[in-house]
């Protein structure tokens, strides 16, 4: 039987042997990852399978399907997920082989026509004698294509429950080499692994497609050496993969169009906002001198006119950053950040970006710079550095009371620099923060303010480039707290 097992171990179906005392002999991949979720502990060699369950509901039925299948030589019934953890119902197939011992060899197949449940009226059960030959109950339970061929490569047994597996009958099949059942090309390929595992004795795997008609299927062949006293003999299983390989290669399809899309999107909005940054400052500039001539002529305009210039400003810088961020998130798309970092006077780097791009706009006192322990140098790029900081003061800003302060404070800690921005404004929402990172996403509270939800993904892109890490702390109504870890030296770990 040892010869056999192998054939078992990478099918998708849990399959696995017991003796008389429900102890397994033998699982297959798909039954620990079975054990796993049902159990949650790994059943070993050994084990009895009963003393795992701790349900008696379920003891029962399994004691009960374990000892009705010894009693006979083929037993099956239909469950429930109840009793297994699929989503599906499931048929539980149970033949008994007779060697020096008796073993149960059982294997559960998701069937979803299978209508009645465990603990309904009718269980599908059937009971019926098997022939004896224990090797044929044994192989009933596979779905594949079962070859066993003699060292001259001439085919000598063929099992498959499915005939229009096969090329021609089984029958014709008997007596004729691989090169003659699979073509020339593809049985020189068998015989190649076929020969390598006569004369080192090892399993051996290998994949290979077949043209059928208009269509290409896929197949994963193992191969093990079957070993007796006579002639020595090698066992093959031909398993399908063909939806297997057409579903991957559709994903890997969907994919690829996927990212040509996406550069094309890149590529169209870089094209615009560089499009839209020209028209910007021919506004920008003849709103000034507009403004200027009232000035000159006027000498004093009127509140009213020099809100509505002021609002004009306001639009005008509004896009500009949001242009900004198209043009910087469609370099990220296309790979065109460069990223160079060195090290940097940080504390130094904070106040120009806080006064360059804020105190104008919003006075001295509106953006507070904290300072702990002494200032060191640190490896960033500085370019990045003034996005990532700017995105989050422009954030902590937009979302508070506009006489409220916001705080970036500098950590020069012992082994890391630690940037936080903190604001008191709105929060937010816990189900949000674990999306606020996406591209064009927005929380459910900040749909009243103006944005373009492409900040803070240019922040988190910026970050990783920089091999640092940040983390969100907020609370609605409170306000929000973004950390930003850094390495004094990016290639230190």
């Amino acid at each position: 039987m040892d010869n056999f097992l192998y054939l078992f171990e990478d099918i998708a179906e849990p399959f696995w042997v017991i003796d008389e005392s429900f102890r397994l002999v033998y699982a297959n991949k798909a039954f620990h990852l079975m054990s796993e979720a049902l159990y949650g502990t790994t059943i070993k060699k050994g084990d009895i399978l009963l003393s795992q369950v701790e349900n008696n509901d379920r003891n029962c039925f399994w004691s009960n399907c374990y000892k009705q299948a010894f009693a006979t030589d083929h037993f099956t019934i239909a469950i429930d997920k109840r009793e297994l953890p699929f989503s599906q119902k499931i048929l539980i197939d149970c033949r008994l082989i007779s060697l020096p011992m008796k073993l149960l060899c059982i294997k559960a197949i998701a069937s979803p026509e299978i209508k009645d449940s465990l603990f309904g009226i009718n269980h599908q059960v059937n009971i019926k004698r098997e022939t004896g030959d224990e090797l044929e109950s044994l192989i009933a339970l596979l779905d594949d294509v079962i070859l066993v061929v003699n060292n001259r490569f001439e085919i000598v047994r063929v099992w498959c429950n499915d005939p229009a597996k096969l090329p021609f009958s089984q029958e014709l099949m008997i007596g004729k080499t691989i090169r003659q059942v699979k073509g020339e090309e593809l049985g020189k390929q068998f015989e190649d692994h076929l020969t390598k595992l006569f004369n080192e004795g090892v399993l051996d795997t290998f994949e290979y497609s077949e043209k059928n008609g208009d269509l290409i299927n896929w197949y994963i062949v193992r191969i093990g050496l079957i070993k007796s006293e006579e002639d020595p003999k090698i066992s093959i299983l031909i398993h399908d993969i063909t939806m297997r390989v057409r579903s991957t290669l559709a994903m890997k399809e969907a994919f690829v169009k996927e990212k040509e899309l996406n550069l094309i999107k890149s590529k169209m909005i870089t094209n615009v906002s560089h499009e839209f940054r020209t028209p910007l400052a021919t506004i920008v500039s003849s709103t000034e001198l507009l403004e200027m001539q009232l000035k000159k002529r006027y000498h004093d305009i009127d509140q009213k006119l020099i809100d509505l210039f002021s609002n004009i400003y306001e639009e005008v810088d509004r896009l500009s950053d949001m242009m900004r961020n198209f043009l910087v998130l469609g370099k990220i798309e296309q790979n065109q950040t460069p990223f160079r970092p060195k090290l940097v006077d940080v504390l130094a780097q904070t106040k120009r970006i806080i006064r360059t791009r804020f105190v104008v706009k919003y006075g001295e006192d509106k953006v507070v710079i904290k300072v702990i322990n002494e200032p060191r140098t640190v490896e960033i790029d500085d370019s990045l550095y003034w996005h990532i900081l700017s995105n989050l003061v422009s954030n902590a800003i937009k979302y508070s009371p506009i006489d409220k302060q916001v705080i970036v404070e500098l950590q020069f800690l012992e082994n890391e620099f630690v940037l936080v921005v903190e604001d008191n404004g709105i929060g937010i929402p816990e189900n949000d923060i674990p999306h606020i990172f996406q591209s064009f996403y927005r929380a459910d509270n900040s749909t009243n303010q103006v944005g373009d939800g492409l900040g803070l993904s240019i922040v988190e892109k910026f970050v990783k480039m920089h091999n640092a890490g940040i983390e969100v702390k907020s609370t609605l109504g409170v306000g929000s707290k973004f950390i930003v870890h850094f390495r004094y030296n990016i290639n230190h770990e």
